[in-house]
């Protein structure tokens, strides 16, 4: 089972707008959602560990350790 998210759920998590958090991920600096439609019009998800994960990294850079 893998845990999914919604846009707007995954952008709660992190403390921005969807529409900003769907600019992170076109600019390579987010998780790519996986995609339930062959265009942008369909419903996107996006894997709860990977936020956690994408986290986690932003933590370890600000402490000035390593990324997983």
């Amino acid at each position: 089972m893998f845990p999914l998210v919604t846009k707007k759920q995954a952008a709660e998590r992190i403390g921005l707008h969807p529409e900003h958090l769907m600019r992170m991920v076109r600019d390579g600096r987010f998780p790519k959602p996986v995609r339930f439609g062959p265009t942008d019009r369909h419903a996107v998800r996006f894997l709860k560990s990977e936020i956690d994960d994408w986290i986690a990294a932003r933590i370890a850079e600000r402490e000035g350790g390593a990324t997983k």
